[in-house]
C-alpha cells in the first residue's frame, strides 16, 4: 500500500487514486476510485453513509435483497454480510496487482480482483466467488466492478454536471455514440435516493446487438471522464442509479434477472 490514514488505506498507481474505508464490524468500503486524490469530505464521516461504498454485490438466491431497490442490483445479501480478511498487493508482467479478499463467514468467500498496467491509468476489474459453506450457494447477481460517488468531487449537485455517453450499435448502424445529460436520461435528484436507474444491458451471444458494452461518465465540473467495457461475448449488464445520495455504476456479465443465467 502507498499510504493510510486512520481507517482508510489508499492506493496511487498509474494517475489512479484508489481509497478503501475500514468500517468498525470489520466491512471494507470503496470510498473513491478515479484520476484526483481522494478527499475525504467529498464522503463524510457518517459510518452509515460509507456502508453504502461497497466493493462488490453480490445477491444470493432465497434470500431478500437488504435496499429499497426496485431492479437496481444493490443491497446484494451476501455483499452486504462480506467482512474484509485481507489485501494482497503484488506486482506480475502487467504491472500492479490488488486482490481484495472479503469472508461471509456462513457461506463464501469474495475476492474482487484489480489489474494496473505499467504506464497506462487503466485498471481490470473481476470478481471471484468461493463456496465455502456445505450446501450450494445459488448465485443471482455479481458485480465485475462496483463504484459509488461517481460525481462526488466538485461544488455542484451531481445532476447538474453529469454527463453519460452511449454508444448505440446495431446492424449496419454500428458506434453511433451519444451524450447524455444525466437528466435527460431520466435520473433525477428527487430525495435522497430513487428506484429509477440508467440501464445498459444485451442478452445472448451477441453482446452489441443494441448497444456497444462500454461508456463513459463524465464529470463535467472537474473534467474526470471514467470509460468502462465489459470484455464478455455473451449476456452484459450496466448500470447508473443513485445510492447515499450520490450516483454509483455497476458493471457486470449476465444476471439472474435479466438474462435468467
Amino acid at each position: 500500500m502507498d499510504n493510510s490514514q486512520e481507517h482508510c488505506t489508499m492506493f496511487n498507481e498509474n494517475g489512479l487514486h484508489v481509497a478503501f474505508g475500514h468500517l468498525d464490524d470489520g466491512a471494507l468500503a470503496l470510498l473513491h476510485f478515479g484520476p484526483a486524490p481522494f478527499v475525504p469530505a467529498t464522503v463524510g464521516d457518517e459510518e452509515s453513509r460509507k456502508r453504502r461504498f461497497r466493493v462488490v454485490q453480490v445477491h444470493c438466491s432465497g434470500e431478500n435483497q437488504c435496499d429499497h431497490h426496485g431492479e437496481k442490483h444493490t443491497g446484494g445479501s451476501l455483499s452486504s454480510r462480506l467482512i474484509l480478511d485481507r489485501i494482497d498487493d503484488e506486482r506480475n508482467s502487467y504491472g500492479r496487482k490488488l486482490a481484495i479478499v472479503q469472508r461471509d463467514a456462513e457461506r463464501a468467500q469474495v475476492i474482487s480482483h484489480l489489474q494496473f498496467y505499467d504506464g497506462l491509468p487503466v485498471v481490470r476489474s473481476w470478481t471471484e466467488v468461493v463456496n465455502t459453506g456445505d450446501e450450494t450457494l445459488g448465485l443471482e447477481y455479481v458485480s465485475s466492478f462496483a463504484l459509488t460517488g461517481l460525481a462526488k468531487e466538485g461544488e455542484r449537485e451531481w445532476d447538474e454536471k453529469s454527463r453519460v455517453y452511449i454508444g448505440h450499435n446495431t446492424w449496419c448502424g454500428e458506434a453511433q455514440w451519444q451524450a447524455y445529460p444525466i437528466t435527460d436520461l431520466g435520473l433525477n435528484r428527487l430525495g435522497g435516493s430513487t428506484m429509477k436507474r440508467v440501464h445498459l444491458s444485451t442478452t445472448g451471444t451477441w453482446p452489441t446487438s443494441s448497444y456497444l458494452s462500454m461508456g463513459a461518465f463524465e464529470n463535467t465540473e472537474t473534467s474526470d471522464v471514467l470509460l468502462w467495457e465489459i470484455e464478455h461475448n455473451g449476456s452484459w449488464s450496466a448500470e447508473i442509479s443513485t445510492l447515499a445520495g450520490t450516483l454509483y455504476m455497476l458493471l457486470s456479465g449476465p444476471n439472474e434477472t435479466e438474462h435468467h443465467w
